[in-house]
Formats: C-alpha cells, structure tokens, sequence
C-alpha cells in the first residue's frame, strides 16, 4: 500500500463511506416532514417567485423558512428536479466533513483524527440526514462551524453561525443557546475584574445580536400578519405540542433514554461504562475532556427541556448535536 494511502486511510474512508452514501442515494424522495420543510416550502416560493415572504398557514411552521427559500432559489437557477434538490444538500454534506476534519484536532493527537471523523460520521441518524433533502444537514453543518469558531475565538465566523442557526429552525435556535454557553466557557475570563467581565460579556452579546433582531423582527411581523407564532390551532402538527404533564414528562424522559442508546449508540455508552468502572473521575483529569463534558452536560440538559414536554418532538434527528458530542467525548477518552 503506497504510503500516502497508508498514512491518510481513514480520510479517504471517511470521503468514500459519504461519496458513495450520497450518490446511491441521490434518487431518494422527499420523506417524511421534509415534504413540507422541503418540497411544499420551495414549491410555494418557485411558484411565486417569492413574491411573498410568509406562507399560506397550512404550510407554515411558525419559524423562518430560509430552507424552502434555498431549495427554491436552486430550483429557479438549476431547474425543478429531484436530482438538483439532492444537489443542493451536497454543499452541506462535504462542509459536515469538513467541519469535523477542523474541529477533532482540537481535541486529539493529530495521529487518530481521521479515524475519529470516521467513527463520528458512522451514526446511523446522522448519516440518514446526510441523504434526505432535508433541514437538519445544514443544522448540523452550521453547528460544527460554530462549535469551531467557538474555540478558535473567530468571532465573525461565529456571529454568521449563530445568524444561520437562526435561519434553520427553531432548533437551530435552541442549538445556539447551548453553543452561547459553550462561548462564555472558552472565551470569558471570569477570574478577572468585573469591569473586564463586564466589557466581555458586552462584546460578546454583539455577536449574537444580528441573530436575535432578524428573528425578533420576523416574529414581529408574522405576528402582526397572522396573529400566531410558532403553531395555530388548525396546524396539523399542532398536537406534536400538546403539553403532557409530569407523567408524560417522566414518559418522555425514558423515550430519550431509548433515543440515546437506540441505533447502535449502546455501543458507545457500554464503551464509556466500562471505562468508568474501571478508572472512575480519573477519565476527566484531562482539561480538554473537562470541557467536552460541559459542552455534552449542557447540550443534554437544553436541548431535551425543549422537548419533553410536549407530545411528539422526540424525534432520533432532533438529538443529532448531542450523538456527535458524546462520539467525541467518549473517543477522547478511550484515546486518552
């Protein structure tokens, strides 16, 4: 084996495993809530030529449809077709790649990050996203880009991610509230004065700020317009947000378990168990693991209160961010 093959064999794996998933896959229809997120969005601005900012109340999901609005700007450029709508997905795909070839050798030697990029991208959800037309990809593309400008302090980078998270979905705000806090974690010094606390904290919050006055100035609107935010009455996925109560609540709690473990990931957590039992808080001793913790405590504690509440949004996607941190969590410890 040709020694440049040899040293970077997990790479090109990792860019076989994807290219071939996308391309046996390109044929695949819309699935799915993805047909509405995705094709009955698009459509509807194709059709108008986006005449019209906000959707017919049958279609709409209450958040901004900068999805549909991409899928139907490609379509305008492209054509209409099934093949360029997979096409316009493939940006995302390599970016998610990509995003993880920058974000792992911030946290391993630089011998095993390859093969940690393969090990993370073989999640059985995240690599279901990766051949749907579908919302969650860019969500999970804009993610790492922000975890990544988030360590390495890029603030620009991370003011256009946070504005993007935005412009996915209301998840992908959530998402942001959890990667604000990671923020505060890497690039505030809280042992320093108050007035230098202060003036941080300041210059951070203008980062996020082009981000929560376009979503502010959009709800605004579409309030003024509709007279609801988020869902109405009508909407068919209105009781996916019917309150549960404390026993739905606890129900809820035991189908994340479930999500947590189910597809294979048991496999990971039987990983992490095994290794604890044998060397206890020792395992945490390394200060870039100490901060993967923090980052998956936060992520579990944030993005599951938005959930397990309401009837129907468990769904195995939505947890996406959270598989991918405890991948990285878990391989740093077993290659520490």
């Amino acid at each position: 084996m040709p020694e440049i093959i040899k040293a970077n064999l997990f790479k090109i794996i990792s860019i076989l495993l994807i290219l071939i998933l996308y391309l046996i896959t390109i044929r695949n229809s819309f699935f799915w809530d993805t047909v509405q997120l995705g094709s009955k969005h698009a459509s509807f601005y194709f059709n108008n030529n986006f005449n019209s900012l906000l959707l017919p109340d049958i279609i709409d999901s209450g958040h901004i449809p900068a999805f549909g609005m991409y899928i139907g700007l490609v379509w305008k450029l492209l054509g209409r077709t099934l093949f360029v709508s997979h096409l316009a997905m493939l940006p995302f795909v390599v970016g998610i790649v990509w995003q993880l070839m920058r974000l792992i050798p911030k946290y391993f030697n630089k011998k095993y990050v390859d093969l940690i990029v393969l090990l993370v991208l073989l999640d059985p959800s995240l690599l279901a996203q990766m051949t749907l037309i579908s919302p969650d990809v860019p969500l999970i593309f804009f993610f790492l880009m922000t975890w990544n400008s988030i360590v390495r302090n890029k603030k620009i980078i991370l003011s256009i991610g946070i504005f993007l998270l935005f412009l996915t979905s209301m998840r992908g705000m959530m998402v942001a509230l959890c990667l604000l806090i990671i923020d505060l974690y890497y690039n505030v010094n809280f042992k320093a004065s108050l007035k230098a606390i202060t003036t941080s904290l300041f210059n951070r919050a203008i980062i996020y700020l082009p981000a929560l006055a376009v979503f502010m100035l959009f709800n605004w609107y579409h309030y003024q317009m509709k007279g609801w935010i988020g869902f109405h009455s009508e909407s068919t996925w209105a009781g996916s947000f019917q309150s549960v109560g404390l026993k739905g609540i606890i129900y809820n709690i035991g189908i994340l378990g479930w999500r947590l473990i189910d597809f294979g990931r048991i496999g990971v957590w039987l990983v992490f168990g095994i290794i604890f039992l044998k060397f206890g808080f020792k395992i945490f001793k390394e200060q870039k693991t100490r901060s993967l913790v923090l980052i998956f405590v936060c992520f579990m504690i944030i993005l599951p209160s938005t959930m397990i509440w309401a009837k129907n949004l468990m769904g195995l996607r939505y947890l996406i961010p959270i598989y991918i941190i405890f991948s990285v969590l878990v391989a740093k410890i077993l290659f520490s």
